[in-house]
């Protein structure tokens, strides 16, 4: 019996595609178990800032109003505390939205991305 590579790897994307068709809102995000795939359309993808320890603060990502990440120090450096200016912690989460949009994920920040925003830590 011969299969064909082709054939085998094009049947759970025509059965992904097939489940997903036009029945899925464009504005959900959708996972599969075929592959743990996340779509991160642009709509309903959004951000909050939060209270974290020391009057410092953090960030949660929501997705269709759902907290799918929640950031309550600053990413990429050691320790607890949070962001100690407002404006800082809603430039790290656009940053990991706009990371969200062009597919990266996880949407890790690092030191050199803080040092290159301005933030204070």
């Amino acid at each position: 019996m011969h299969i064909r590579f082709s054939s085998f790897v094009s049947i759970p994307v025509i059965l992904f595609f097939s489940l997903i068709g036009d029945q899925v809102p464009t504005n959900k995000v959708i996972t599969t178990k075929l592959s743990n795939l996340i779509i991160y359309p642009h709509s309903d993808t959004t951000y909050r800032i939060i209270s974290s320890i020391d009057n410092t603060y953090g960030y949660e990502i929501l997705a269709n109003g759902k907290t799918f990440i929640r950031q309550k120090n600053i990413p990429g450096l050691a320790g607890t505390a949070g962001f100690k200016r407002k404006h800082d912690a809603e430039k790290a989460a656009r940053l990991v939205l706009k990371k969200m949009n062009a597919g990266i994920m996880p949407p890790t920040i690092d030191k050199h991305e803080l040092d290159s925003m301005k933030i204070k830590y």
